[in-house]
Order: C-alpha cells, then sequence, then structure tokens
C-alpha cells in the first residue's frame, strides 16, 4: 500500500506542474470559483470508449496478492497488470485543463455509498465540475465533460474524477463520480470506470491493504434517450 500511496504522490507532483488554467469567467459555486464559458465555446478533444479499455479485459472479482518477500507490492507478473491499470487512469487524469461549461442547476447521480466509507471524503471535491479536462462526444441529449481535483492532506489523500452531463437547452446538469482514489480505513480505496460507445458506463470499485488488492465490477450506467439516468447493481 505504500508503495501505491508513493504512486499517487508522484502523480500529483506532476500535475501540479502541468495544471493550466482559462480565464475566461469566472461564477462561484458552493464557495469555489469556477471558470465557465458558453459550452459551445469548448471543442470536443477526446473520443468514445473513454476509460482505460484493458480494465474490461479483467475476469471479475479479482485479487492481487502483495508478494511477501517484497512488502507493499504485489506479486508479478500479475502486479504489472494492477500497476499498469493504475497508471493508465493517472495519465488520464493528469492533463492539462481546458474550460468549464456554464450551468444554471446541478444535481449528484449517486453512486452506491462507496465515497461515504472513506476518511478523505470531500464532499465539495466529489460533486466538483472545475478543473475540467475532457470534453466527450455526447451521450444522448447531453453534452458530456469530465474533470479531474485531488486533494491531498498529511496522513491521507483523495482524487475525484467527475463527469457531467449537461443538458444544451436548460444548463441543467447532472454529475458522477466515476473515478476516485482515497484513504479508507487502513486501506486505499479505488473507484475506476470506462464509458462505452453505446450510452453505457461501467464502474470498478476495489480496496488494497498491506496483504493485496481488490477489484469487482460494481455498477452499469445507462443514459436513457429521454435523459434519465439509471445506475443498476451488477
Amino acid at each position: 500500500m505504500k508503495y501505491l500511496l508513493l504512486t499517487f504522490v508522484l502523480a500529483i507532483t506532476l500535475l501540479s506542474c502541468t495544471d493550466n488554467n482559462n480565464n475566461v469567467s469566472n461564477t462561484t459555486i458552493e464557495g469555489n470559483i469556477v471558470e465557465q464559458v458558453d459550452s459551445n465555446l469548448i471543442s470536443i478533444n477526446t473520443t468514445l470508449p473513454f476509460g482505460c479499455e484493458n480494465i474490461s479485459k479483467i475476469k471479475y472479482p479479482k485479487e492481487w496478492l502483495n508478494d511477501p518477500k517484497h512488502y507493499g507490492q504485489i506479486k508479478l507478473p500479475e502486479g504489472k497488470e494492477y500497476e499498469n491499470l493504475g497508471l493508465c487512469y493517472q495519465q488520464l487524469n493528469f492533463v492539462k485543463t481546458i474550460s468549464s461549461p456554464k450551468t444554471e442547476k446541478l444535481q449528484i447521480v449517486k453512486i452506491g455509498d462507496f465515497l461515504e466509507q472513506s476518511f478523505s471524503l470531500d464532499t465539495l471535491l466529489q460533486k466538483s465540475i472545475d478543473s475540467c479536462r475532457y470534453r466527450l462526444p455526447n451521450i444522448g441529449i447531453y453534452e458530456c465533460y469530465y474533470s479531474f481535483r485531488y486533494d491531498a492532506k498529511p496522513n491521507s489523500f483523495g482524487a475525484y474524477g467527475n463527469l457531467l452531463l449537461l443538458d444544451p437547452k436548460t444548463k441543467a446538469g447532472k454529475i458522477l463520480n466515476l473515478y476516485f482514489e482515497g484513504t479508507g480505513d487502513s486501506s486505499v480505496m479505488s473507484r475506476y470506470f470506462l464509458i462505452n460507445n453505446n450510452n453505457n458506463i461501467i464502474v470498478y470499485e476495489g480496496w488494497t491493504y498491506d496483504d493485496g488488492s481488490s477489484l469487482d465490477e460494481k455498477y452499469k450506467i445507462t443514459i436513457q434517450l429521454n435523459g434519465d439516468v439509471e445506475v443498476i447493481p451488477i
């Protein structure tokens, strides 16, 4: 687990060097200054599927055991599979910011109670839409934006990747927390995702303890043609 924490800290250092703010206009949302522009000024800069596609090739539920000879490191060769998965999402998240779209109203779509088990949960970052990294292709009636924020404390950390589904007509948005890395009870919690090109999102959740790590498919999120968002346990 110490090895994973070190990897995360190094990634945060990289993010601090590459983060970029686009000062177009500012809006205050729940005490945070958010730079927002009209969504028609924000170009699509990625494609679907969005996420790390190798995550769909793993047979679930999956466990990776730690090597007793090397504290905090998973046994090879499977350890490489787990390490590469985490690095893939770090590389996805640690890119320069783009402008965030203007919104009128925001609603959180709750995905289980996973985040409530984290000691490092920041309720503001859980629904943050600033630090936008990507504008995805539209899904159904929605424009889609992915934001990433982190909060590092001396003894804990939390990283949040949030998907904003924005209705371009009403400017009302739905927020889904699809990525999370944070501390739990003597553990590290992980939430990963894969957005398919058929309006479906698969959410994966797992834990890392001193004796190893685990990951499982937990939810399938479907976006209906009328804009309804349905979270279905797997």
